[in-house]
């Protein structure tokens, strides 16, 4: 056996145990007496000591405790403190099982899983799909602005300097954009370094002062892995590409874009540096679906021309400040789907475009709408190559 750090197996492990939970809890997060009939040993004899009565169910998050709880005290036998307690030998992985067979033979699965090449990106989805986002009932406090499991919150305000040697440029990057809007005191951001799924990665979480919070995840180098969008404590789902949760109207604001209204003589709009009206891009996306929930939330972007192009990034971030913007409003109470195309709702074409005036390159995304809601969208790039919103353009 590889040496493993003791941390990413008790990572791997929870992350396990939070799979057969919810696995077993259904479409909700509540365990019935039949449904923990599917648990392995472990996690049944656990299950068991949280029923209070027959009939009562087990709530996944209270099961996920209990269990962890019980497999780090035993672990914490068999491990103890000391200068060998970072790791776990297989001597002491053979004695958690004659201690515990039930939960030897389900960590052993965690180890497997951990020696086996694995993608960072599939662990943090797993992980953070059975994660439960809600705030404390007592303290009001959310889940992620604590340590996770064998993590270290950092706090990178560039008002400490010392706290952000040592943590990846990335990382900092995008720190520093979420950092901006607790800067304005409408939201709180937590930085930390977590073992997720047996990989190191940094998470940061940031939750605004309504439902609003987003999520993104980076490997231990600072590149992107996952990014995702929560909305009253549920997470909506994970981004098709990441950093689509930075362009709510919200976080897009803190860039103060310019706006302005299209013009619609070509002398006068060649004059004001705006597309010409027959600007054809180099991308048409006129199929395709956009997914939405019972609150009119944004979910899948279902366009699979954007994703196969080589403007999956502006695109879905125009989508995604499209949809608060102005389309949002048209799905309100509605349960048809909605559909791109010059018949349905609209197209989005996507493109560069160099103004004549000064020779700045725009990545523009031009919302060709069925109705009075169109858009031209100029994104640039700042020094670190994030693309931003520089202009909001209004054409009716």
């Amino acid at each position: 056996m590889l040496r493993l750090k003791t941390s990413a197996v008790e990572s791997s492990l929870r992350t396990l145990i939070e799979e057969r939970a919810t696995a077993a809890a259904g479409s909700n997060r509540w365990i019935s007496k039949d449904e923990g009939k599917s648990l392995d040993t472990f996690l049944r004899g656990q299950e068991r000591s949280l029923r209070t009565s027959p009939g009562a169910r087990v709530d996944v998050t209270a099961l996920v405790g209990r269990a962890m709880k019980s497999a780090t005290t035993t672990m914490n036998k068999v491990n103890p403190e000391g200068p060998s307690r970072p790791w776990l030998s297989k001597a002491e992985l053979k004695a958690l099982g004659a201690m515990d067979p039930g939960l030897g033979a389900l960590t052993q699965l965690a180890v497997l899983r951990l020696q086996q090449p694995g993608n960072i990106g599939d662990a943090a989805r797993s992980y953070f799909s059975g994660f439960d986002f809600k705030a404390n009932e007592e303290t009001g406090e959310r889940p992620l602005h604590q340590a996770l499991p064998g993590g270290t919150k950092i706090d990178a305000r560039p008002m400490f300097p010392a706290n952000r040697v040592g943590v990846p440029e990335g990382v900092l990057h995008a720190y520093d954009f979420f950092e901006r809007a607790q800067e304005a005191d409408w939201a709180s951001v937590t930085l930390q370094k977590a073992p997720i799924g047996g990989f190191d990665a940094y998470v940061i979480y940031t939750a605004t002062d309504g439902d609003d919070a987003y999520l993104e995840v980076l490997d231990k180098n600072g590149a992107p892995v996952v990014s995702g969008r929560v909305q009253a404590e549920l997470l909506l789902g994970f981004d098709e590409v990441f950093g689509r949760d930075r362009y709510s109207t919200r976080m897009v604001a803190l860039d103060e874009p310019a706006k302005a209204d299209g013009l619609s003589e070509p002398a006068e709009r060649l004059a004001a540096g705006q597309i010409p009206l027959d600007w054809a891009g180099d991308v048409t996306l006129n199929q395709g679906t956009l997914a939405y929930d019972s609150y009119a939330n944004l979910g899948k972007i279902d366009v699979p021309a954007l994703f196969s192009s080589p403007r999956a990034e502006l695109g879905s971030a125009a989508l995604e400040y499209l949809w608060q913007r102005s389309l949002r409003a048209r799905v309100q109470g509605s349960t048809e789907p909605f559909l791109l195309g010059p018949s349905n709702e609209g197209s989005l074409v996507l493109g560069s475009f160099t103004r004549p005036s000064d020779g700045k390159v725009f990545e523009v995304a031009d919302w060709r709408d069925i109705d009075d809601g169109s858009f031209t969208l100029y994104f640039d790039r700042t020094s670190e190559g994030r693309l931003r919103l520089a202009i909001e353009q209004f054409n009716n």
